[in-house]
């Protein structure tokens, strides 16, 4: 696999400006013979394990996840996945990581959440910042089960806005510590780990800010863990709040640079994301077989529900979401292997479009068994309520796509910036030269596609160029008021991901038939192509809604309810 130049940046980022360098698109990834079997023994152990000693049913009927189950993900390697092998970890790569926490949210989101925030969040920041010693002291603990971890970052009035947490660290030199004061809310593993990455607002230079933290030990003075929260769904993880009075944290403990802690939430997030789709994708392949075991088995009017033209649109629906949504897991995953230095666009587009996907699938499901689905005694009313959390956590859905397209624009609008160094009338010659020939020529951004595939590839460089220059008119004619325009943020990033599931699944079916032969690839073909039909249907839609929108009618109508406080009309 071709390693990334330093300082690089992944395929969406390149988007936004209008270039893509094929490199970290084609081939499609995969892993290496020995990481593959690796991996599959370990899915399959797991699966054995899960079968004899998940009860998912019983679980969320009961709020609890019996300890043996915890050591059994213990016992399995499935919560050191991440961790180096000198540590005493698996070692496993990103890709690797993700397809095997597909299998484990296939098999129960609680015990997938649970794992998660172990070592996907939880410990990430100690192997992405840690010091050697704090690697060698804790890394083996976390991977035995010694150590379980969990992410400390909400609170009550800080959810996705990070930098508005409360929760204070105050340096005493005297004793080497930093004394924590605050509350974290909603912490998954929060009463069950003794082992927290915790952020604080800390005093550095004269100035606040955020500053992450290890805090562990099977007690803690002054760490108070509340009750466990009653939840729609995943109800056997463990969600609770933490109460931090007067905890002592030594120096030594301290996670990466003081103050630089908001970096540090920020790119823990990142790993969290993609695994956090990859499990997604592993729910939605579960229920795509119950739904379609249902639909060979349930007749009407004297035929199986499957010949029914509505039930196979659902069904085909539920196919491309998931076929899209693995490629760009997938993809996404090969940019970490790589060596690509940020990836954050990428990750957010997957736990994006992953989380929405695996809504529509337990809803599409749902409705095509009917009644059923609404019976206790059936998983799909379970898997539904489990669904739902992923579109809000670690940043709902909505802040993703704000950060997708702020983030996008950031880097074109620093390279405008510097057009206007020599002056306004040089950077109108120079930015018009430049628009003049974004606009009349169209590169091949796709180079090494397959001659049978030129009509995927057609289709990603007319609406990547489209989207391009839809980016730059944003910065051209709004400048910092992006920022504020909330609509605008939403059209951006629905079609920037979009275009991503168009990539990652053209780059896909592209490696099939090399390897392959077209005739052997004509399933996911199909698949790529029905995908296709309404990805560029979905990014045109958001692009021509940039100009032509009710925006305004839509957020007058907004202020009257929130005025009225209610829904209020003329009689």
């Amino acid at each position: 696999m071709t390693r990334a130049e330093p300082d690089s940046v992944g395929i969406m980022a390149q988007l936004f400006a209008g270039t893509l360098d094929g490199t970290l698109i084609f081939p499609y990834p995969r892993l290496s013979a020995d990481e593959a079997e690796t991996v599959e023994m370990l899915v399959g152990a797991f699966r054995e394990f899960a079968a004899r000693r998940i009860d998912s049913a019983k679980m969320d009927e009961t709020h609890e996840m019996p300890k043996e189950v915890l050591d059994g993900l213990f016992e399995l390697g499935l919560m050191g996945l991440s961790i180096p092998e000198e540590y005493g970890g698996a070692g496993f790569s990103m890709q690797a990581y993700c397809k095997t926490f597909e299998a484990v949210g296939g098999v129960d989101a609680a015990t997938a959440v649970t794992a998660g925030a172990h070592q996907s969040i939880g410990m990430k920041a100690l192997l992405l910042f840690g010091t050697e010693a704090q690697k060698r002291r804790y890394l083996p603990m976390l991977a035995s089960g010694e150590r379980l971890a969990a992410y400390a970052l909400t609170e009550p009035g800080a959810g996705s806005d990070a930098g508005a947490i409360r929760t204070r660290a105050i340096h005493d030199p005297a004793t080497s510590t930093f004394v924590l004061d605050g509350s974290k809310l909603w912490i998954t593993n929060g009463g069950w780990a003794n082992f927290y990455t915790v952020f604080a607002k800390d005093t550095v230079g004269g100035k606040e800010a955020i500053t992450a933290f290890l805090v562990e030990g099977e007690e803690i003075p002054g760490l108070t863990r509340g009750k466990p929260e009653r939840k729609m769904g995943i109800r056997a993880s463990n969600t609770a709040e933490l109460h931090l009075e007067g905890v002592r944290v030594p120096e030594a403990n301290v996670l990466g640079e003081r103050g630089k802690g908001y970096k540090v939430a920020l790119e823990v997030l990142d790993y969290g994301r993609l695994s956090l789709g990859a499990g997604c994708v592993g729910g939605m392949k579960v229920l795509l077989r119950h739904a379609a075991a249902h639909a060979r088995e349930r007749r009407q009017f004297g035929v199986p529900i499957g010949d029914l033209e509505m039930i196979r649109g659902k069904l085909a629906r539920m196919a491309q979401d998931i076929w899209a949504a693995e490629s760009m897991v997938t993809l996404a995953a090969s940019l970490v292997d790589r060596g690509v230095d940020d990836f954050s666009l990428e990750s957010a587009i997957c736990k994006a479009f992953c989380s929405e996907a695996a809504w529509n699938s337990a809803d599409e499901a749902m409705q095509i068994v009917g009644g059923i689905g609404y019976m206790a005694e059936y998983p799909y009313e379970r898997m539904m309520r489990d669904t739902r959390i992923n579109l809000i956590f670690e940043g709902t859905n909505e802040i993703q796509r704000l950060y997708i397209t702020l983030a996008g624009l950031k880097r074109q609008g620093e390279f405008f910036q510097e057009m206007q160094k020599g002056g306004k009338m040089a950077a109108l010659v120079e930015y018009s030269r430049y628009a003049v020939q974004k606009r009349l020529t169209t590169p091949h951004l796709l180079p090494e596609v397959h001659p049978s595939l030129s009509w995927f590839s057609a289709r990603v460089e007319e609406w990547a160029k489209a989207f391009s220059l839809a980016a730059d008119k944003a910065i051209v004619d709004h400048g910092k008021k992006v920022v504020k325009m909330g609509f605008l943020q939403e059209r951006l990033g629905d079609a920037a991901i979009h275009l991503f599931g168009m990539i990652a699944t053209l780059s896909r079916l592209d490696t099939l038939v090399k390897e392959r032969g077209e005739a052997a690839c004509a399933h996911e073909r199909a698949l790529t192509r029905a995908w296709f039909g309404r990805a560029w249907r979905k990014v045109r839609q958001s692009l021509l809604l940039l100009e032509d929108n009710g925006d305004r009618t839509t957020s007058a109508l907004a202020v009257r309810v929130l005025e009225d406080g209610e829904y209020r009309v003329l009689q």
